[in-house]
C-alpha cells in the first residue's frame, strides 16, 4: 500500500532495502511460487499432518495449545496492539491495515498459557532464507503470538520425511522488547523512504543478494544504474588497465564487477524469459527461440545388456551399458561391431523388449536458425524464467 509498511514476509527486504517499498512495485509468480503455495493448501488442510510435522522438527506445540493456520493479523509499531483479522487471504479483503500497522498471516501458530509455539513452512531453497534467529518474519510471529515465551522457526517441508527447521533461540521477554524496538525503527525508515519519494528525492537504496527476488529491481535507480554503468563500460582499456593495479585496488575493482554482474545476470534471466515466447535475433545471424518438445530415450540397463550381448558380445555389452546408460552411450559402444543399417532394429528390438522407451522433454532456449519449424511463438501466458539446463548462449 502507499505510504504503508510492508507484510511480514516483506520485512526481512525492507531491512535490507528500506527505500524498495517506497518504488513501484511489479508483481511476478514463478512457478516455484505457485507450487509453494500449492503446498501450503496441504498442510492448512490437515491440522494433524503439520503439527506433526512440527513435533518431528522440534517445534512440537505446547501442551493444551490452541492450534490454528493461516491467521492473519496486523501490528501497530508504536502502540504494540495486536488485532486478529481472520483466517487466510481473504481475512485482508475488509481490514483497514493502518499506515502504521504490518499486516501478515502465519503458517502455524499455537497458544498456550505463558507460551506460543509459531512456524512458517518454506518449500524452496533454505539458502535464500534468512536465519531464523534474526528474521523479521519470525519476529512479527513472536509479537502477535502474544506470549511472554516464544519458540518460532522456519520448517523446510519439501520432502515431509525428511524435514527440518531452523529454530530461534527461544525468546522472552527481554527478546520481544527488542523486537518491537527493531519493528518500529524499521518502520521509521520506511516512512522516511516514501517521504524521500514524494518530494522527488531517491530513498535510501543497498543493492545486493537481496535484488533477486525485489519485486521494485527492474525500475529500482540503484540497480537500473548499475545496469547501464556496467553496459558502458570499455572492457578492452579495463583489460589492459588491470596489471597496473595494486593489490588492495585490484580487489576494490573485483567487489566493483560482483556488483555488475548480480543486476546483469538478473536481467539475462528476464531477457531469456521474453525469448522463450517470442524468439531474438542474435549478431550470429540465428534467433535464441523455445524449441519444441524433443523425444530422449531412456534405457533399461538390464534388458540392454542381454539384447547387445546376443548381438555383439559381452565385452560390448559391458562397455555399452553401465548403472545409467544412454541411448547414445550404446550406439558409441557397438559402433566397431555393429553392421549397416543395425542401429534402426536394435532400436526397435530393444523398445519391444522393453529395455529402452521414448519419453518428451520439456521445451529448451536454443539458438537455431529463423526458420526452423521447432521454434514455440508466444502464447497467451508469458513464461517464467528459464531453467538451469536452457543452452542459450
Amino acid at each position: 500500500m502507499t505510504g504503508g509498511l510492508p507484510s511480514a514476509s516483506g520485512l526481512q527486504l525492507a531491512a535490507a532495502c528500506p527505500g524498495s517499498f517506497a518504488l513501484a512495485h511489479i508483481g511476478h509468480l514463478t512457478a516455484a511460487a505457485n507450487s509453494g503455495t500449492d503446498k501450503h493448501k496441504v498442510f492448512e488442510s490437515d491440522p494433524a499432518r503439520a503439527t506433526k510435522v512440527m513435533a518431528d522438527v522440534g517445534l512440537a506445540p505446547p501442551h493444551g495449545a490452541t492450534v490454528r493456520q493461516e491467521a492473519a493479523f496486523s501490528y501497530h509499531v508504536d502502540f504494540s496492539e495486536v488485532r486478529f483479522l481472520g483466517y487466510g487471504r481473504s481475512a485482508y479483503a475488509g481490514a483497514e491495515i493502518g499506515p502504521r500497522e504490518i499486516p501478515g498471516t502465519l503458517d502455524y501458530l499455537a497458544q498456550a498459557p505463558g507460551e506460543a509455539v509459531v512456524g512458517d513452512f518454506k518449500f524452496g531453497r533454505p539458502e535464500f532464507v534468512h536465519p531464523a534467529k534474526s528474521a523479521y518474519q519470525l519476529g512479527f510471529a513472536a509479537l502477535v503470538s502474544a506470549r511472554p515465551r516464544v519458540r518460532a522457526g522456519f520448517v523446510f517441508a519439501a520432502d515431509e520425511s525428511e524435514a527440518w527447521a531452523d529454530r530461534a533461540p527461544e525468546w522472552d521477554d527481554f527478546d520481544l522488547n527488542d523486537w518491537r524496538q527493531r519493528m518500529r525503527r524499521l518502520a521509521e525508515k520506511v516512512h522516511e523512504a516514501h517521504a524521500a519519494v514524494a518530494r522527488g528525492e531517491q530513498p535510501e537504496l543497498n543493492t545486493g543478494a537481496h535484488c533477486t527476488y525485489c519485486p521494485a529491481k527492474n525500475g529500482c535507480p540503484a540497480h537500473v544504474g548499475l545496469i547501464k554503468e556496467a553496459l558502458g563500460l570499455d572492457m578492452q582499456d579495463l583489460n589492459a588497465r588491470i596489471s597496473e593495479l595494486l593489490p588492495d585496488q585490484a580487489g576494490a575493482a573485483l567487489d566493483k564487477v560482483d556488483a555488475y554482474l548480480r543486476p546483469l545476470q538478473q536481467l539475462r534471466g528476464t531477457i531469456l524469459g521474453y525469448a522463450r515466447g517470442t524468439p531474438i535475433p542474435r549478431a550470429n545471424g540465428k534467433v535464441l527461440a523455445q524449441i519444441k518438445n524433443e523425444q530422449e530415450r531412456v534405457v533399461n540397463a538390464d534388458a540392454a545388456w542381454k539384447i547387445i550381448a546376443d548381438r555383439y558380445g559381452e565385452e560390448a555389452a559391458n562397455e555399452a551399458c553401465t548403472l545409467k546408460s544412454s541411448w547414445s552411450a550404446i550406439t558409441e559402444a557397438t559402433r566397431a561391431v555393429r553392421k549397416r543399417g543395425d542401429i534402426k532394429s536394435m532400436r526397435e528390438e530393444m523398445e519391444a523388449a522393453g529395455a529402452i522407451r521414448t519419453v518428451e522433454l520439456k521445451p529448451t532456449l536454443k539458438e537455431v536458425r529463423p526458420d526452423d519449424p521447432r521454434i514455440v511463438l508466444a502464447s497467451d501466458e508469458r513464461p517464467g524464467l528459464p531453467e538451469a539446463d536452457d543452452e542459450a548462449a
